[in-house]
């Protein structure tokens, strides 16, 4: 299924999940390991359709996903109980 998707997405997605959930072993104990096909079948169908490298596409999600959220965070509602200083 992998070798015939079209959509870049889903294959993001699908090595998305393999990093995420930690479903491939550790590196240098990956060669006899099922997922590894998967992610190499994965990486060479995201060549074929001229998308971007995975580790590419992620770096760059990170880093406009990280912009966003620096224009869209907000200030605090001051607390109005708190609007003086008591001593006592």
């Amino acid at each position: 299924m992998l070798a015939a998707e079209t959509d870049d997405l889903t294959i993001y997605g699908f090595l998305s999940l393999l990093e995420e959930d930690a479903a491939q072993p550790p590196k240098g104990l990956r060669s006899a390991h099922p997922t590894t096909l998967l992610a190499a079948t994965a990486h060479t169908r995201l060549a074929q359709l001229g998308a971007l490298p995975y580790r590419q596409q992620k770096g760059l999600h990170q880093a406009l996903t990280a912009q966003t959220e620096k224009q869209t965070r907000k200030r605090p509602f001051p607390d109005s109980s708190a609007s003086h200083l008591s001593l006592f």
